[in-house]
């Protein structure tokens, strides 16, 4: 499907192979769309959003091993992997030098 317009029942074979990226992102763009009108401050909605992310990357793993046909065990360990994953990413960019967000009125130098 490289280099040529999609057609036919390519468009469906893609949304199919990138539905996994499209439902991760859908939670965490629902969680931070109230922060716009400013229903919830903006640094709510982004710890909500991380949340919602943890429990879909819960419930991924867990379909996964469902669709393999393992048992309750393997599947809910498939889950708790996929949920582990999340947070040791986040930890290594903290070691690598990245700050957590700060609220918007702790900005040094910001005036209201």
């Amino acid at each position: 499907m490289h280099g040529r317009v999609a057609r036919g029942h390519d468009p469906e074979t893609l949304l199919f192979r990138t539905s996994p990226l499209l439902t991760a992102a859908i939670g965490p763009l629902l969680m931070i769309g109230p922060a716009a009108p400013e229903v919830l401050p903006l640094v709510t909605a982004l710890y909500l959003a991380a949340s919602v992310d943890l429990a879909l990357m819960f419930l991924w793993g867990f379909g996964l091993g469902r669709r393999m046909g393992a048992g309750l065990l393997a599947e809910s360990l498939s889950g708790l992997v996929n949920l582990v994953i999340g947070p040791v990413v986040v930890g290594v960019k903290l070691l690598a030098g990245h700050e957590l967000v700060r609220y918007p009125d702790q900005r040094i130098g910001v005036r209201r």
